[in-house]
């Protein structure tokens, strides 16, 4: 057929050219071709290349359904008649490369742009766009390139392009700035084909109904069930639980449910994984969702999220692992790879080309020496060092060891689940000019992982960090396409394109602190830290190097867009140069650890650091907010830096002696037992220092409050005003604090004589003109020695029954549903502490955070509140002496 076009071609006159070589195209002496069937997304690309090649050269290819029509050059679009005969060079598995593979094949009368599917066939498109120099590095107008030229130039010959990764995500959800739409639009462009925060129930969350097609037209997206944490979906305790209890964790002789009734998917018992009932619901369930989903790939098998407790009947411990210890006696691996490859197996006849994913998370990510079926997906959850390659330092060594293993028993059906690019996602979703300085980062890794056999790939982000990340944000949607490509040249395209004559100056700059964290030894294992500017990253030399670049570029004749851009880059510099420079007024050495001191009457904050007056701290947060870079980080290094001494403020009676720090979170640090000397809360005297200054949290201690349900949320790191009021029948300790658009009052009581409780009252004001959603969320660390795995707990249910537990068996579980009184105890020696509140005001919620250390957290509820108005939480804790004997006398009080 080839010669056949060939002597046509010669007897029209026309030269045949050489694979590989240029063929210039008039534009308005062309048309693009789609068959009469053709589908929507080969209708959208069809128009999206009119739209280009007009905004390029000013002129528009009219879209025909007949070649016989005209003499003009063709673009032929999809799988008509031309491109059909290619189709068979494509994978056909529903779950595999060949829907977003495509095919380019171009001689000097027509293209062929077909791809294995439409995303492919809509890649093929963009393809040939990005060979004309379009660009999409970020969405909307502030990312898009497009040339101007009076001509297209095209490459003869067959070109056949297939992604490197199978899954390709960056999960960027909706943000402030950001248009979902456009968001989506530069997805498509860039090649990404699943993005669970775009998905369809969002568009029509987000979208008006005109434009619920945003991802039908640009040929969809994987589908699957669900992402993670799926469990509660297939086995619902609603459901089974109660006539069903084998289907769930057995421990210490007891059935456990999943999660809580408004949290089932998070905590609680597992699914029991041998139960062969509870195998074939999970596996209809599966091959119900394939037959009912014909586009739908991955039905993962996954528990639910926190620390879950897994069963112990004897099926089960035969597959090894332990509740609650850990390093591989402890690793459920064994447990999960058997479940997943069962239930693989009783789909694989009637889905041979369809997955059961299988994750590798928490204690079921050490790999274990157990086969995986060919259509169980392994997705590895890889944390780590998140500023250097999976295959470089020491923090990396257990990650690589581990996914290696992985990848040897599932290479070819191995994913990922990355973290790198999700900065501090608890905060608020609007626009963050943080740098998150991961490009060289993403490119080893993606890198890597293409090398060791890994072809999915996911990763979450933060999108409040994408304007001020454009660049590695850009990397990794690239690089997971196509992972070997030359980095200077991707760069240079990169720089040049967005920046214009002032690309070298911004690339150097990008350079210089890309190189300064590959020579560095910051290595954030938190993904919030990488938000998080390091003195060990941007010493003077590289702020140096830096300011002088931007100097160079600002200098440069740019248009207003590439000005635009520009802006955003020195926006970022700024942050990081107030942030850096905080850090060095107030004495902060890189490369020191940053610590406290605990003593008997005072902590001493950072004594390694400066002395600064009230005066010294005010200057530099005026100028953080008038350069617009006060936020969190910025605050958390204010409160942390001052060298200062701040004493332990106490109420004592006859009985007890309840000390707390005002200036350090207002939080409570002692709870002490005076006949024992023993400290009812957990004050973690040898934990006293961190790498850093900047990383997200560290563990004061004590009982600890937060504005907000996010753990560490505002307050818990905030200095409090105090004064101590005595009384004829009890003595006061009240603490007050604005943080944010509240005003946090807290107020303990200790009644006097041999009285074992203390009262707590918190309210929280609204300072604002304008209503906000609040609500408070108590944390106190407790601590009676030992292992309190098996301490007692007791709980006051709604209905005024006791329902007594284990810590270990309620460890990381929510519940909603309680009458305002709970109690741990150790039987052993017959003491405990109880907590008591208004029944129905918060929700209470166990977990053991080390083997002598447990949480009785308290979530209040949520609730909208108007200006000026407050939230009261009163409850009280008391020292239980005689254990339960005296917790039901204590309720026996409660209820006269």
């Amino acid at each position: 057929m080839r010669y056949l076009l060939v002597a046509i071609l010669l007897g029209l006159g026309l030269s045949c050219p050489t694979d590989g070589a240029e063929l210039k195209i008039d534009p308005g002496n062309a048309s693009v071709l789609l068959s009469a069937g053709a589908s929507a997304t080969e209708r959208f690309a069809a128009n999206e290349l009119v739209r280009y090649v007009k905004l390029m050269t000013g002129r528009e290819m009219p879209v025909i359904a007949d070649a016989a029509q005209t003499g003009k050059y063709l673009f032929r679009i999809g799988r008509g008649a031309a491109g059909a005969i290619y189709l068979n060079e494509f994978d056909q598995a529903a779950a595999g490369k060949g829907p977003d593979s495509f095919i380019i094949e171009a001689d000097g009368q027509s293209s062929v742009l077909v791809g294995g599917g439409d995303r492919g066939t809509l890649y093929s498109v963009y393809e040939l766009l990005e060979q004309q120099g379009c660009r999409w590095f970020f969405p909307g107008r502030l990312g898009e390139v497009v040339p101007q030229k009076s001509e297209l130039i095209l490459q003869s010959g067959k070109r056949k392009f297939a992604p490197d990764f199978i899954q390709r995500s960056i999960d960027i959800g909706q943000t402030d700035g950001i248009s979902f739409e456009e968001t989506i639009d530069w997805a498509a462009k860039n090649r990404l084909n699943f993005m669970f925060s775009l998905r369809y129930i969002m568009v029509k969350k987000y979208l008006p109904s005109a434009k619920w097609d945003a991802w039908d037209k640009r040929g969809g997206l994987q589908e699957w069930q669900w992402i993670c944490h799926n469990f509660d979906f297939m086995i619902p305790c609603s459901k089974y639980f109660a006539a069903h209890p084998e289907y769930y964790a057995l421990y210490k002789g007891k059935r456990l449910p999943m999660g809580s009734p408004g949290q089932p998917g998070y905590g609680g018992g597992n699914i029991c994984t041998t139960n062969t009932d509870v195998i074939k619901i999970c596996a209809a369930f599966a091959n119900d969702w394939f037959a009912k989903n014909p586009q739908g790939i991955v039905v993962p098998m996954w528990p639910n999220d926190g620390a879950i407790t897994w069963c112990e009947c004897d099926e089960c411990r035969k597959l090894k692992g332990i509740n609650f210890m850990s390093g591989k006696r402890g690793s459920m691996t064994r447990r999960m790879v058997t479940f997943a490859d069962t239930v693989a197996k009783a789909t694989a006849d009637k889905h041979p080309d369809r997955f059961i994913l299988c994750p590798a998370y928490s204690n079921y990510a050490m790999p274990e020496d157990v086969p995986v079926e060919k259509n169980v997906l392994v997705q590895y959850c890889l944390h780590g060092d998140y500023a250097h390659g999976l295959d470089r330092g020491k923090e990396n060594v257990q990650e690589k060891e581990w996914i290696d293993s992985w990848a040897a028993k599932a290479s070819g059906h191995m994913g990922v689940w990355e973290y790198f690019l999700l900065g501090d996602h608890y905060s608020a979703p609007v626009e963050n000019a943080a740098m998150l300085p991961v490009a060289y980062r993403a490119r080893d890794t993606i890198n890597y992982l293409k090398k060791i056999g890994v072809n999915w790939y996911f990763t979450q982000s933060s999108p409040k960090y994408w304007k001020h990340n454009i660049f590695p944000f850009y990397v990794t949607a690239r690089y997971i396409w196509q992972a070997d490509r030359n980095f200077d040249q991707f760069a240079d395209d990169f720089f040049n394109n967005m920046y214009g004559e002032a690309g070298p100056d911004v690339k150097n700059y990008y350079l210089q602190i890309e190189n300064s964290v590959a020579a560095s030894d910051w290595h954030p294992s938190v993904y919030s830290d990488v938000a998080v500017p390091s003195p060990k990253v941007f010493t003077p030399a590289t702020l140096t190097q830096c300011a002088m670049f931007l100097d160079c570029a600002a200098k440069r004749k740019l248009t207003p867009v590439q000005q635009e851009r520009l802006k955003l880059v020195e926006n970022t510099f700024n942050n990081i140069k107030s942030n850096i420079g905080t850090q060095a007024a107030l004495g902060i050495d890189p490369h020191s650890q940053w610590r406290i001191e605990r003593g008997p009457d005072a902590y001493v904050i950072n004594p390694d650091g400066r002395e600064l007056s009230d005066m010294d701290v005010k200057r530099l947060v005026t100028n953080a907010i008038d350069s617009g870079n006060f936020n969190k980080d910025f605050e958390r290094i204010i409160f942390r830096a001052r060298k200062r001494q701040v004493p332990l403020i106490s109420l004592e009676n006859d009985a007890v002696k309840v000390s707390a720090i005002p200036e350090l979170g207002g939080r409570i640090i002692r709870f002490i037992d005076k006949q024992t000397g023993k400290n009812f809360l957990k004050e973690p005297m040898d934990g006293n220092s961190l790498k850093s200054i900047g990383e997200a949290y560290f563990n004061y201690g004590g009982y600890e409050e937060y504005i907000g349900k996010a753990f560490a949320g505002p307050g818990w790191e905030n200095a409090f005003a105090w004064k101590k009021i005595p009384g004829a029948d009890s003595d006061s300790l009240v603490m007050d604090a604005d943080i944010g658009d509240f005003h946090l009052r807290r107020t303990l009581t200790l009644k006097k004589g041999a009285a074992r409780t203390v009262e707590v009252e918190s309210v929280l004001t609204n300072k604002t003109a304008v209503p906000l959603n609040t609500q408070l969320r108590i944390h106190p660390a407790l601590s009676f020695g030992g292992d309190s795995g098996e301490f007692k707990v007791v709980i006051l249910g709604a209905d005024g029954k006791l329902k007594s537990s284990t810590v270990n068996a309620e460890h990381d579980r929510f519940t909603h549903d309680n009458g305002g009184a709970w109690a741990v105890i150790d039987v052993a020696k017959n003491c405990g502490i109880a907590n008591v509140f208004t029944a129905g005001s918060a929700s209470i919620y166990l977990c053991k955070t080390a083997p002598d250390t447990f949480n009785m957290e308290l979530l209040g509820k949520e609730r909208l509140l108007p200006p000026g108005e407050s939230i009261t939480f009163k409850h009280k804790y008391q020292i239980l002496k005689n254990g339960m004997e005296e917790f039901n006398s204590l309720m026996k009080g409660r209820n006269q």
